[in-house]
């Protein structure tokens, strides 16, 4: 009889909202709402997360054994139908749907993905569910349930988290500990945006006061190494009897908030410095929460998640100033996570299956067919076969690039499936992706990616970081080579890179270390400041074409923007450069290479949607013409797939004589260089004569194509009749 599988939705409605979908206990599709909305941060409604994981999967809600869902500060008034809008569900849904609480929801994401058999898993965010909500307080709760329950009107909030899990025994709560929402005290100049004594919100409220939103609050991670020691020296968190609170009367210190970026930029030492305090009262809060939660709860084991958990340099603090052997940090620590947690908790606590072993991958998102390309937009293909090493060969000469691997990676992190790629030796290029692809402030630092067997050559701690999750040292003798990846502090936020959880990205960085001797990349997500990183084939050639990256890698193929050139592409022959000009300019590559093989014409190859040219062996200008008209009359798939031998059919011969003779008449080139004599089967002359004397062999196919018209419908468009073309290229598939 047929497995019919399982199938788990989990979904999360709070802020940062996004869908997750198990298949027999393992995700087949997770996905952002960001990504597909354009919004930063969007969450709320959960319509287009849902129908984005059921249509990756190819199945319908009918096919959907149960839905898990949580959001931040509702439960049983959630609609089946309705959450801010129209839902995918129906109401007579025959789907069970359970709402969970929030740190429940973390927890799971950390748990279901960390491998571990135990662990104990703790959960630090901004704020969780309210207290009255929670699903999992049969555990000791600080402060007392009495005390919150005789205090309702101080809103009880989640702000701290321990659990300890077995195989066995499943997820138990260890200690919960909640916070009043900040209604309950107002401060002069600034509130706490979510609960008073959260670590997570004091981190949003300084972000708040020096850039003047919560879009980002990672940039003060940043910032942070910039701020002077003992400047502002104010004790931000009173840590007792292992618990953290906010002391409150360092917020009056808080009077400069951002008003403008030019005020930032002009007391940019005064927003430093309190982004260093602010850091390293936060790193000295956690370090203190884990080694009393270590010494009471111990454990070799350790999964980590909540917003809090996106502190690359905290998280790094906390490895090495622990006794922790190993620490999972669950990659999408935020609030993004939770629908994978509300699908684990699916699988694991309400259907009692066992978690399967999870790879390490994070690419859970759809992959996109290139025609979606061929049909939008009109690219210069560069090459599509060893587009690895091409790739790895254009960063060694210091080009910019593009990366568009497979479906996306979910999380906040670009790990090589939507990335901005560059060589991290070459001056400069940290500063000038930051002003003019980025667009974001000059001070935030790039990342490098790293295959994980070179990490200790380069940095001082040898440890795993596939998700750039943890700052690592960078070994002095590198970092004025490797300035580019390298922050103020000396520490790098590291991704190491294996071949089984990313094959290509991990090819990638072989190839380019076997250039260059470094197998380092500087990586960042493929966006600008304040867009969501890009999902789609169309948004990634958008933004592409908007700023200046140099080639575009999208799944197996290397584009670059129309007429721009390869490599040096001068020609001694004036005839042969004009030629080349043009074909570069109407959009199809053209490379300068000596050919080895045996071509239909001598010294030209057609190859990757484009013309190799070998000087030496060219010996007919024209030739490349004729060829580079049999490439503009295919439609854009068949163009990359042909090699060599264009020519099919008497109807492909045709319609290219006319093209490379209006070609020709536009070049002012004299006719018997592209009809030369040793060409065309001896009727090269006859040829010459048939168009010199308006011939239009070949234009009815140019008419159907939509590139050129002859004189009727000319006259009826009231555009100039052939020899003139409407267009060069054909696009119609």
């Amino acid at each position: 009889m047929e497995h019919k599988p399982i199938y788990i939705l989990g979904t999360n409605l709070s802020h940062d909202g996004s869908s997750c979908l198990l298949k027999d206990g393992e995700i087949v599709a997770a996905i952002e709402k960001e990504r597909i909305t354009r919004v930063k941060h969007d969450g709320g409604n959960d319509f287009s997360t849902v129908k984005y994981c059921l249509e990756k999967e190819g199945i319908t809600i009918e096919d959907i054994s149960l839905i898990v869902q949580n959001a931040n500060f509702e439960k049983d008034e959630i609609e089946i139908d309705r959450y801010k809008g129209d839902r995918f569900f129906k109401k007579d849904i025959k789907v069970p749907i359970v709402t969970i609480s929030h740190h429940l929801a973390h927890a799971y994401s950390a748990l279901g993905s960390s491998n571990f058999e135990s662990c104990n898993v703790v959960v630090i965010d901004g704020c969780g569910s309210p207290f009255a909500q929670c699903d999992d307080v049969e555990c000791e709760t600080l402060p007392t349930k009495e005390h919150i329950l005789h205090t309702p009107e101080n809103f009880w909030c989640e702000k701290m988290s321990i659990y300890k899990y077995d195989s066995n025994n499943g997820l138990k709560p260890q200690i919960k500990e909640f916070s009043e929402f900040s209604h309950t005290r107002r401060e002069e100049n600034f509130s706490m945006p979510t609960t008073i004594h959260s670590i997570g919100g004091v981190y949003q409220l300084v972000s708040n006061y020096c850039f003047g939103n919560m879009d980002d609050v990672g940039k003060l991670m940043g910032l942070a190494p910039y701020g002077r020691v003992n400047q502002f020296n104010e004790k931000i968190f009173e840590l007792k009897e292992g618990r953290v609170f906010n002391d409150f009367s360092w917020q009056r210190f808080l009077d400069k908030p951002f008003s403008s970026y030019d005020n930032f930029k002009n007391d940019f030492q005064h927003y430093a410095d309190i982004a260093y305090c602010v850091q390293d009262e936060t790193e000295k809060a956690l370090v203190y929460t884990f080694k009393y939660l270590e010494k009471k709860f111990p454990n070799e084991n350790w999964a980590y998640a909540g917003g809090v958990g996106l502190n690359a340099v905290a998280n790094a603090k906390i490895l090495s100033k622990t006794d922790i052997k190993n620490l999972y940090i669950q990659p999408a620590a935020g609030d993004n996570g939770i629908a994978l947690g509300c699908a684990f908790y699916g699988w694991r606590k309400i259907l009692k299956q066992p978690f399967k072993k999870h790879d390490g991958s994070s690419n859970f998102g759809k992959k996109y067919i290139k025609q979606d390309i061929y049909e939008d937009v009109r690219l210069q293909i560069v090459q599509v076969q060893n587009y690895i090493e091409k790739t790895a060969e254009l960063l060694s000469q210091g080009k910019i690039i593009a990366w568009f691997d497979n479906g996306s990676e979910f999380g906040p992190r670009a790990l090589g499936y939507r990335s901005i790629l560059a060589d991290p030796t070459k001056k400069g290029v940290k500063d000038f992706i930051n002003k003019e692809i980025k667009k974001r402030e000059d001070f935030r630092p790039f990342a490098p990616a790293i295959i994980k067997e070179e990490v200790s050559k380069y940095f001082k701690n040898d440890m795993e970081s596939p998700y750039m999750i943890l700052v690592n040292p960078m070994r002095e003798e590198y970092q004025e080579l490797l300035s580019n990846v390298v922050h103020k502090d000396g520490t790098s936020r590291v991704q190491t890179v294996e071949s089984h959880t990313n094959p290509n990205f991990y090819s990638l960085l072989k190839s380019f270390g076997e250039k260059n001797s470094m197998p380092i990349l500087l990586n960042t997500s493929f966006n600008k400041k304040g867009m969501p990183i890009v999902e789609t084939l169309k948004e990634a050639v958008a933004f592409f074409k908007e700023v200046p990256i140099d080639y575009l890698v999208l799944d197996g193929a290397i584009f670059s923007k129309i007429g721009m050139k390869m490599n040096d592409l001068n020609f001694n022959d004036k005839v042969t450069q004009k030629i080349v000009d043009f074909i570069l300019q109407i959009g199809l590559p053209v490379f300068k290479e000596t050919i080895k093989e045996e071509t239909f014409l001598p010294g030209v190859l057609v190859r990757n949607g484009g013309l190799a040219i070998d000087e030496e062996r060219l010996l007919y200008p024209g030739d490349l013409l004729h060829e580079a008209g049999h490439l503009a009359t295919l439609t854009p798939q068949k163009r990359v797939e042909v090699y060599n031998d264009v020519s099919k059919n008497a109807g492909d011969e045709l319609v290219t004589l006319a093209w490379s003779y209006a070609a020709a008449k536009y070049l002012n080139l004299e006719l018997n260089i592209l009809f030369h004599d040793n060409g065309y089967k001896g009727d090269s002359s006859w040829l010459v004569e048939h168009y010199r004397n308006g011939g239009e062999m070949g234009l009815p196919l140019l008419e159907w194509m939509g590139l050129s018209y002859g004189y009727k419908r000319a006259e009826k468009e009231k555009v100039q009749s052939f020899p003139a073309m409407q267009k060069w290229l054909r696009d119609v598939i």
